[in-house]
C-alpha cells in the first residue's frame, strides 16, 4: 500500500523520535564505559539523525525514495543542501 507524502515523512519523524527515546533511556544506565552499551547507544543517535533528515527530505521532495540513501548521511545531506538551497533561490526571486 503506497503511503501519501504526509503520512510517510511523520512516520520517519516517529521512527527517528524512538531511536533518540533509546538512546536517551539507555545513557541513564551506569555500566562500564567499555561496555557494548555506549555503541548500541550511539548506533541509535546516528539512526535518529539519519531518519530526521530523511522525513526532511521526503516532505520536501515527495518523489524520491528514501530507500535510496540506504543509510549514507553524505548522501542524505547532500539531498538536504540541495533542498535548501532550492528554498533559498525561490526566496531570492521573490524579493
Amino acid at each position: 500500500m503506497k503511503q501519501d507524502n504526509k503520512s510517510s515523512w511523520q512516520e520517519w519523524v516517529r521512527f527517528a523520535k524512538n531511536d533518540l527515546d533509546i538512546s536517551v533511556r539507555e545513557m541513564g544506565r551506569k555500566c562500564n564505559p567499555r561496555h557494548r552499551l555506549y555503541e548500541m547507544i550511539l548506533m541509535h543517535c546516528q539512526q535518529s539523525a539519519e531518519k530526521i533528515l530523511k522525513a526532511y527530505v521526503i516532505k520536501n521532495n515527495p518523489t524520491i525514495n528514501p530507500k535510496m540513501f540506504s543509510h549514507d548521511l553524505e548522501a542524505v545531506r547532500m539531498e538536504c543542501e540541495k533542498i535548501i538551497k532550492g528554498l533559498i533561490h525561490q526566496d531570492l526571486l521573490s524579493i
